[in-house]
């Protein structure tokens, strides 16, 4: 899905599938191994929150013992990617011919709200900030509503268990052969990512 050209935000999304289109053709015509990758909401060390990303942004309000903005009612999830995950995800695509030509997207299956994440990073930096409701922004960019991951993996995870939980999956829609098992928990990952260890 796509919105009208008389708005500028519109481009964002038709210069990257501008650029898979011509990553698969240059395969196909020139035997180019090309392989298409798409990160969501991927998060990890020295990220910051000047682009709007949520998890930094709470953490930076969390410590600074400011309330947590959280826009609309909280309702409204994501499924959240560890950086070192993803860089695996994307050696291991550039390392499988069978990959060439193909598109991958590359995220979390495990849903979040907004509110239960705002409720987490309280509880794990151990401060007594409140949550801020804020009326709902503008969006800008569509919500993606389908993060499960359609290949066969060797790891399992719960959102209740926080101890194990993986943060990263494959997801294929047409290479249920390539493997690919996450390796960073929600402990480690928090901790690397932000300097509080998960409580």
């Amino acid at each position: 899905m796509l919105g009208p050209t008389a708005k500028g935000r519109w481009s964002y999304a038709c210069s990257k599938l501008i650029d898979e289109f011509l990553a698969i053709a240059y395969y196909r015509e020139r035997g180019l191994p090309t392989v298409v990758g798409r990160l969501f909401n991927t998060v990890g060390p020295r990220q910051t929150g000047q682009y709007g990303m949520v998890v930094p942004t709470f953490v930076k309000q969390a410590l600074s013992g400011q309330p947590l903005t959280v826009f609309g009612d909280g309702t409204q999830s994501r499924c959240f990617t560890h950086v070192r995950d993803v860089v695996e995800a994307l050696i291991a695509l550039m390392q499988r011919s069978e990959a060439y030509g193909q598109v991958f997207n590359i995220g979390g299956t495990e849903e979040i709200t907004m509110r239960m994440l705002a409720e987490q990073v309280v509880a794990r930096t151990g401060t007594r900030v409140r949550l801020l409701w804020s009326p709902t922004r503008r969006p800008t960019s569509l919500a993606l509503k389908t993060c499960r991951a359609e290949c066969r993996t060797s790891a399992s995870s719960t959102s209740s268990s926080a101890g194990s939980q993986r943060w990263a999956w494959l997801r294929s829609s047409t290479m249920s052969s390539l493997r690919f098992a996450p390796r960073v928990t929600e402990r480690s990952g928090f901790r690397a990512s932000f300097g509080v260890d998960a409580r």
